[in-house]
């Protein structure tokens, strides 16, 4: 098992169950600043704030990890974290949020999935 794989086994899991508005919320804040990919044989799903708290709400919503304090730039003060979610995880995030995301945004959470447009229609 690759050190990615045990990982993931350890990756923390949801703490409450998400309400109708914490899965709008949360939609919101994923269609202006997350991104979502197709890995070697998985799907990975971030969402980068400089806002700490922001991300501690997606942790106990939806699992994950948060990474950081990453630097933005040579100018920049302000301080980057990112939340990451992968595999199976990633994708019950997107499911959960596809009804509230963009079309462009489905697109890219189809893509990054592997899911043609038809087979969820």
């Amino acid at each position: 098992m690759s050190k990615v794989g045990r990982m993931w086994k350890t990756t923390p899991r949801a703490a409450v169950h998400p309400t109708m508005m914490d899965i709008a919320w949360a939609a919101g804040i994923f269609e202006g600043e997350g991104t979502t990919r197709q890995t070697p044989g998985s799907t990975q799903t971030t969402v980068g704030q400089s806002d700490r708290w922001i991300l501690e709400r997606f942790q106990l919503l939806f699992g994950g990890q948060i990474y950081g304090p990453f630097n933005t730039g040579p100018i920049s003060r302000s301080k980057q974290w990112r939340w990451v979610v992968y595999g199976a995880r990633a994708r019950g995030f997107l499911l959960t949020m596809f009804s509230f995301l963009s079309p462009r945004r489905q697109e890219q959470a189809l893509k990054a999935m592997r899911i043609e447009r038809k087979g969820i229609e």
